[in-house]
């Protein structure tokens, strides 16, 4: 390769048409590419660009930068893409994908969500995401799909006309946005194929709606994460009645093992533990945080920080993170569970659960609500009670949970509404 000749580059853009085009090619082309959010600021994406060695960086209104004097002073002939994590409580990380682990990842979301080449796949989230990038881009691409970039903010009409007008067979999106859909499209005639659901957990509630509201197709539920490629497992609720609260079972290619505290192999069904990922998928690191994935890759084998079991049919359900797990009064208390009890009361359309330090530095959980209409709080408080649900230390009633850019709820910004009061 001459001297002048780029290998290397950098995109940050929104989703449109140019975007696509230009990932298709560079992904057939280059050697690597660095996937940016587009509103991260772009002299800090310009440093990373020069200490990185690549060559140029692509934003938005096709703009254009070229970085003459770069450091070549970096050794990731194994990575093809870097992508960024969602960063719901810290700051993104970018997330180190090799060719391998991103072609075996698209096929085993091509072989869950059985795409064919007849298809035409809408693709309504940010492509930048690991969840869109993979399941949906390249995954589309290795089965010879057509696509419809959407470029404008989320709005349920515009999706709908979309859908029933170009002829999409295939969605998929995040229970927070597809909530808003079914809330606002009272009826629904498109002909979608396969509705995917992913990013987020996946209430049974909602998975019950979409399976009565989009009639005639498959509702797959997903779950994964950036750093394992992402697609982990997939449920297909045709054919998982009774199951809708599980993540469904792994994909081809991955294996996943639950871990106990001493990081004790869980052999029985019911018992709680950590979800560890066994596959070709995993990412090959952090960008700049070598000895920060250590603590989370080890043996090649990536330890998510996911609590959950498997059933006696090999399902598997989520419990929620092994920093949300707290000690109250001598008692374990999962906040993943209090949220999903939360969500099952009539009234409440989302629920999260935050642990805070209190007075005398004793932790203290607060339950944000999200409600249409104020319901009283010993409603909630009784059905906890009933339903021996830990009962929040506080319960805040909101109209809106807060969400970060990609949609997802913005545990940063709840913490900020904790500590104003």
């Amino acid at each position: 390769m001459e001297k002048n000749e780029i290998s290397r580059i950098a995109i940050s853009m929104s989703n449109s048409k140019e975007l696509f085009i230009l990932l298709t090619a560079a992904m057939i082309y280059l050697d690597t590419i660095y996937i940016f959010p587009d509103y991260v600021d772009v002299g800090e994406v310009i440093s990373i660009c020069k200490h990185r060695g690549l060559g140029m960086l692509y934003t938005a209104k096709q703009k254009t930068y070229k970085i003459d004097s770069y450091e070549m002073d970096v050794n990731d002939n194994n990575v093809k893409v870097v992508l960024f994590s969602s960063g719901t409580v810290k700051k993104p990380k970018g997330v180190m994908l090799s060719s391998l682990s991103l072609y075996n990842n698209a096929y085993a979301a091509y072989k869950c969500l059985q795409y064919s080449d007849k298809d035409k796949i809408l693709i309504s989230k940010p492509i930048y995401y690991s969840y869109c990038f993979t399941i949906e881009f390249l995954a589309g691409i290795l089965n010879g799909a057509s696509f419809y970039i959407y470029e404008e903010m989320f709005w349920p009409s515009k999706i709908d006309w979309i859908i029933r007008n170009k002829g999409i067979t295939v969605w998929c999106t995040i229970p927070t946005t597809l909530k808003l859909f079914i809330k606002v499209i009272h009826e629904y005639s498109g002909v979608l194929r396969i509705l995917g659901i992913g990013g987020e957990k996946t209430t049974t509630k909602l998975m019950e709606s979409a399976k009565r509201y989009f009639i005639n197709t498959r509702v797959v539920q997903m779950y994964g994460l950036a750093e394992a490629g992402p697609l982990v497992t997939c449920l297909d609720a045709s054919y998982s009645f009774g199951k809708l609260n599980s993540i469904g079972a792994p994909v081809e290619g991955v294996s996943i093992e639950i871990r106990d505290s001493n990081n004790n192999i869980v052999d029985k069904p019911f018992q709680i533990g950590e979800l560890v990922i066994s596959s070709n998928s995993i990412m090959e690191g952090y960008l700049f945080l070598g000895s920060e994935s250590k603590g989370e890759i080890r043996e090649r084998k990536l330890f998510t920080g996911d609590l959950g079991y498997y059933d006696d049919e090999g399902y598997y359900y989520l419990c929620g993170r092994t920093d949300d797990v707290v000690k109250v009064n001598g008692r374990k208390v999962y906040c993943k569970e209090i949220e999903l009890a939360l969500l099952e009361i009539r009234g409440i359309e989302n629920a999260i659960v935050i642990c805070v330090n209190g007075k005398d530095s004793l932790m203290r959980l607060v339950a944000f609500v999200q409600v249409e209409k104020e319901i009283e709080n010993k409603e909630i408080v009784h059905y906890c009670v009933k339903n021996k649900i830990y009962v929040p230390d506080e319960i805040r009633q909101i109209k809106q949970l807060p969400q970060s850019k990609n949609g997802k709820i913005s545990l940063r910004k709840l913490r900020e509404l904790v500590e104003k009061k």
